[in-house]
């Protein structure tokens, strides 16, 4: 994550992780296939997931971030917390176990757009400051 774009790093966990929930709900009757896509998909979100806190801590201004932090893992858990209610209420209507992991793949594409997103954002942001720098030097 060092080497390259923190953000772009992270996004692609999130679409590669997202294209691995995807497939655990199209390779329900495979055995070999299932563990295989269980097994990349909780390594690539976990993975993600666990690099947001140190996003999010770069994200924030010194006196902020702390809370910014926080906020980014309330609304985390917020939304774990929402996807299981999500679940059973689709399970209650018999929705098939692709829909299923269809709907919970979704997340992971958003995620992967909001960090792009952010990504985009950030750079726009740091070249108007770094013009205005050079611009005050001048």
């Amino acid at each position: 994550m060092d080497r390259f774009n923190p953000n772009r790093v992270v996004a692609a966990a999130y679409a590669l992780g997202a294209v691995s929930v995807y497939a655990i709900g199209q390779a329900v009757g495979n055995l070999g296939l299932l563990m295989c896509a269980v097994f990349v998909a909780g390594a690539l979100v976990n993975t993600a997931q666990a690099s947001m806190p140190a996003l999010a801590a770069a994200f924030y201004p010194t006196a902020g971030r702390g809370t910014g932090v926080a906020w980014m893992l309330g609304v985390g858990r917020f939304g774990g917390i929402a996807g299981s209610f999500l679940v059973a209420e689709l399970s209650r209507q018999q929705v098939g176990l692709e829909s299923i992991f269809t709907v919970v793949a979704i997340a992971g594409a958003v995620s992967c757009v909001a960090l792009l997103i952010k990504q985009a954002t950030s750079s726009s942001t740091a070249a108007v400051e770094s013009s205005e720098r050079e611009s005050l030097l001048h």
